[in-house]
């Protein structure tokens, strides 16, 4: 450095003595002066500085509001976008975006977003600002929770809603469950007494040809005697016999001739009654078929309410799970809205 460059509060010391009495509390006096001088001169370029800054800031802004204004939203989110970066120490950069995303904190779309911008312009901004900053967003906030909560609301509203809706269901198909078994029961019955009756029909169908066995050997019987006296008659009885010995033969014979007559009808009946018990046991038999298919449809069908009860049951603990976890949900939005 020449001497031509020294400060003015320096340059008098060139010439002076420096053992000179008091130079030195001289000099350490000069140094001090030239030290303030120029922190002063320093904070009045900060000053300027900041100024310049704060001018700019309100130009951006100042653009950014006229694009909004004839419509252009998308040049003034690109200068919005911009200016935090641009500006990070500068609260209303974060402010004015965070206002932007929500539509001057009424659109609740870009929510989370707008309230981290917000923030942040918490975060930088003087103290005299802070106040007023912490207060939009607290309103941001609650008019965001008040929402989240009646859609809480509703929604727990409808959950119960299906929740009693699916306790019907469920009811019905017990009750349903009940009715089949109930049908079950009753079908049961009626097989078994399906097979009763096989069982009387085999037990009736094995007296009826027992009897007629019996009818078939008597009427055989009776029928060959019949004959024989017939034959007897004709071939030892002349002619010229008494009319009184014809007569007497004819009293023997017609006694036998008429029970034949019967045991014939007898037998004629009893395959008559055999046919109705042949078709009896056949209709007894169709009834027992439809019975046991009528149980396996009613078992299916059993089946299918359980699959579709068991359903319901995993769905309405599903829908009380959600339930209580809404409910949760709601006690802590309650809490911070009291807060």
């Amino acid at each position: 450095m020449s001497a031509y460059d020294l400060p003015d509060e320096l340059a008098v010391f060139q010439s002076q003595d420096m053992g000179r009495l008091g130079f030195m509390e001289d000099l350490q006096d000069a140094i001090e002066k030239f030290i303030r001088r120029n922190k002063s001169s320093q904070e009045q370029i900060t000053t300027i500085m900041g100024a310049q800054e704060n001018d700019s800031v309100e130009v951006e802004l100042d653009r950014a509001e006229t694009f909004l204004k004839l419509g252009e939203t998308e040049k003034a989110k690109v200068i919005y976008q911009r200016l935090p970066d641009q500006y990070p120490n500068d609260y209303r950069t974060w402010y004015a975006y965070a206002r932007f995303l929500s539509n001057a904190f009424e659109d609740m779309n870009n929510y989370e977003e707008a309230c981290r911008f917000m923030e942040h312009a918490l975060k930088v901004a003087p103290d005299d600002e802070k106040n007023n900053i912490k207060a939009i967003l607290n309103q941001y906030k609650k008019v965001k929770l008040t929402e989240l909560k009646e859609n809480i609301e509703t929604k727990v509203g409808e959950l119960v809603s299906q929740n009693e809706k699916l306790k019907e269901q469920i009811k019905e198909i017990v009750q349903k469950v009940q009715e089949y078994e109930n049908e079950k029961n009753r079908i049961q019955m009626d097989a078994q007494n399906g097979k009763d009756e096989m069982k009387q029909y085999e037990k009736k169908e094995i007296d009826i040809n027992m009897l007629k066995a019996t009818k078939k050997k008597k009427l055989s019987i009776y029928f060959f005697i019949v004959v024989f006296w017939v034959g007897i008659s004709c071939a030892f009885i002349p002619a010229s016999a008494d009319i009184l010995l014809i007569w007497l033969l004819v009293i023997l014979i017609v006694p036998f001739l008429g029970v034949c007559i019967k045991t014939f009808f007898q037998c004629y009946k009893l395959n008559i009654n055999n046919e109705e018990c042949n078709k009896g046991k056949t209709a007894t038999e169709q009834r027992i078929r439809y019975c046991g298919e009528k149980i396996k449809n009613i078992a299916k069908e059993r089946e299918k309410c359980r699959t579709q009860k068991e359903y319901y049951l995993e769905k309405q603990r599903e829908i009380e799970e959600e339930i209580n976890k809404m409910q949760s949900k709601l006690q802590g939005i309650e809490h911070e809205l009291l807060i």
